[in-house]
C-alpha cells in the first residue's frame, strides 16, 4: 500500500504487441468499475502542519493602491 494508491503487479499476455495499450486501458477501466461497485475509495494524502509562533515570519505589505 502507498499513501494514495495500491501498488499492483499484473502480468497480462497479448497476441500482438499492438494490443498492449488497449488491454491495459480496458484492465484499468474494469478495475475502477469494480472498486466503485465495492465502495473502495483511495483518498489523496493530507498533511497537517503545526508551526510554533517563533517559526512564523512576519509578512510586509506594500502601500495600498
Amino acid at each position: 500500500f502507498g499513501e494514495s494508491c495500491i501498488f499492483l503487479n499484473v502480468t497480462m499476455r497479448v497476441e500482438a504487441l499492438s494490443n498492449t495499450v488497449t488491454l491495459r486501458h480496458e484492465f484499468i477501466k474494469q478495475l475502477h468499475k469494480r472498486y466503485r461497485e465495492e465502495g473502495i475509495v483511495i483518498p489523496f494524502p493530507t498533511r497537517s502542519l503545526r508551526m510554533q509562533s517563533e517559526d512564523l515570519v512576519p509578512v510586509r505589505r506594500g502601500p495600498s493602491s
